[in-house]
């Protein structure tokens, strides 16, 4: 509700801007043809460009590594006391969907007068000119391809003028701007400028048909004598091309003006980037949003009873509450001297006792006791498994109803296995296997790789790991779950720019900072766990200037329990447990609960 109400807020201050823009600067202008562009267009971006993250227009994102990241499910955050009844949101919206449909109603009707008139008129020709003969009287206007008059009313004369005015309307589709506007108004009626902006549409494009009537040789001063004694009695229908009275002395003066000089389409120019700008700076980004989530939750939560309370959502919730009767996890905040705090499960006896379950600790099956009575402070991990077969796989046990494995702090967790092999030369690739093939950051084919010159490879890796693929080739190779592993390879070109790259980017060893230039072949290859990576505005979000040029995320096995908490812009992480890395890339249907290593 939250989400909808910023993106009409949104909408409006840009609409606001768009009819501003248009009252000071070319309202006097006589390209009307440029001013209906210009409430099209412009409108149309208001509704759109909440959408689009403008910012990323003007920074250049790029990988400098492979990144081994899990998948973060956000957690939603529970007050203390349960809220019930109807907010002020709540009224708010309603009163706004209220009048909307009332204005829906309305532009319903408006239909119907529309439709009430053409089945009450015929098919009829003045000169060259086809029509819709009314049998009662209107006043004469225009919808899509179709004119509407009551001929009996008019004089001759008067025929020639209107039908030179309403032939413009039909040719130059007026209609659609007609209705775009009319259905704004009925999702932003509450917005004046929308209003305004509504009544600036409709004498545009009546300066515009005066225009471009004049244009074909009428003359000014018959042309508009004449409009002033056209009849104007009859029924109108509001969403259509009326022949305009309203603003009839407005329309007059307009077309004695003299007209704009090509410098004022300077102007056009000027707003373009102002738009754009002011699209920017309305537009909230995801990561600052959920930053600011964060601080402002962090900052409104009461710590009563050292745990704070969090509602999962999800599949995760679900699973957890068909396994352990509730979805809420307790976050242990008892030790404030704690980076990242412990997600644990609140586990009610009750709801254990009586079932078939299993609990096991650092490996050893143990009681439903032992399991409860663990230290909570001493837990590293709490994963979950509810599939018979995959408990079965584990420790044996058959028609298991769930499996509790808790990971302490004193035990190093398994490591992920990553089958990767340095190569010298394109002949020493596993012939057997399909292989994805990476060129300096860039997908080619098969074909395209082994068209290479091996001088020209100063980098060649082949990989097996699901997790590689998954974590960086998943969102380029549609049907990456095909392939056996990754040739990646890169260029002197490639390999130059890499370095570059890295000696500006921030290093970050087991969450600590090592600064920019930090020698990585100090570290033994096979003791490193994962390398990740953060780019522009996350890389700033969570490490400021120091973060600009990037952030490269060290984790070693020597740490690896801290591997999903790299400060991540959501200080709480929780993922599904997959075995990305076997060989039948089945997921396991667990859960893990995870906290940072003292």
């Amino acid at each position: 509700m939250e989400n909808l109400l910023t993106y009409i807020l949104q909408v409006n201050l840009l609409l606001a801007l768009i009819y501003f823009g248009y009252h000071f600067l070319l309202k006097g202008l006589t390209f009307y043809v440029l001013n209906r562009i210009y409430f099209i267009i412009a409108s149309i971006y208001a509704f759109v460009y909440p959408f689009i993250d403008i910012k990323t227009w003007f920074t250049k994102s790029e990988v400098i590594d492979t990144a081994f990241l899990p998948e973060f499910i956000t957690p939603v955050f529970l007050n203390n006391s349960a809220s019930s009844g109807i907010s002020l949101l709540d009224i708010i919206i309603a009163v706004f969907s209220t009048v909307a449909i009332v204005f829906v109603l309305k532009f319903l009707v408006q239909l119907f007068s529309l439709l009430r008139i053409h089945l009450n008129s015929k098919d009829a020709t003045w000169h060259s000119y086809l029509f819709r003969n009314v049998l009662f009287p209107v006043v004469p206007f225009s919808f899509f391809n179709k004119i509407y008059i009551h001929k009996e009313q008019h004089r001759e004369i008067e025929l020639q003028d209107i039908f030179a005015h309403e032939i413009v309307h039909v040719r130059g589709h007026h209609t659609v701007d007609i209705l775009l506007f009319e259905i704004i108004l009925v999702f932003c009626w509450y917005n004046p400028f929308v209003w305004l902006m509504r009544n600036a549409v409709r004498q545009n494009l009546e300066f515009l048909t005066d225009q471009q009537v004049l244009n074909k040789g009428v003359d000014k001063q018959n042309y508009q004598y004449s409009l002033l004694h056209v009849t104007k009695q009859g029924a109108a229908v509001g969403i259509s091309n009326q022949f305009n009275f309203k603003t009839l002395k407005k329309r007059i003066m307009m077309m004695n003006k003299k007209r704009s000089s090509k410098l004022e389409l300077s102007k056009y120019a000027f707003l373009l980037p102002i738009l754009l700008i002011a699209g920017a700076s309305f537009t909230i980004s995801k990561a600052e949003k959920n930053i600011e989530k964060i601080v402002k939750k962090s900052q409104n939560t009461t710590v009563l009873d050292e745990s704070l309370k969090v509602k999962m959502e999800g599949e995760v919730g679900e699973l957890l509450k068909n396994t352990i009767g509730t979805d809420i996890i307790s976050l242990d905040t008892s030790n404030q001297e704690k980076e990242y705090p412990l997600l644990a499960p609140d586990f009610d006896r009750n709801e254990l006792e009586g079932k078939n379950l299993h609990f096991e600790i650092d490996g050893k099956l143990v009681s439903l006791d032992e399991f409860l009575e663990f230290p909570r402070k001493e837990i590293s991990a709490v994963d979950i498994y509810k599939d018979k077969e995959e408990i079965r796989k584990k420790i044996g046990k058959d028609n298991s109803e769930g499996l509790f494995v808790l990971t302490s702090k004193n035990k190093k967790p398994a490591q992920t296995q990553v089958d990767v092999k340095s190569l010298k030369s394109k002949s020493e690739i596993d012939k057997t296997k399909k292989f994805i093939y990476d060129y300096d950051g860039k997908i080619v084919s098969k074909s395209e790789f082994l068209a290479i010159a091996d001088e020209n490879l100063k980098q060649l890796t082949q990989m097996m790991s699901r997790s590689v693929m998954k974590g960086k080739y998943s969102s380029l190779v549609s049907n990456w779950e095909d392939y056996d592993g990754v040739i990646h390879a890169i260029s002197a070109q490639g390999e130059e720019k890499l370095k570059e790259q890295r000696e500006k980017a921030l290093y970050i060893l087991d969450g600590v900072e090592k600064g920019k230039g930090f020698d990585l072949s100090s570290i033994k290859a096979d003791d490193i766990e994962s390398i990740s990576v953060l780019k522009d505005q996350s890389a700033i979000a969570l490490y400021g200037d120091n973060g600009k040029d990037g952030v490269i995320i060290v984790t070693t096995k020597h740490n690896s329990s801290a591997r999903i908490k790299e400060r991540s812009n959501d200080e709480i992480g929780i993922f599904l447990k997959n075995d990305d890395d076997s060989n039948t890339n089945t997921r396991s249907p667990g859960i893990r609960l995870e906290g940072k290593n003292q």
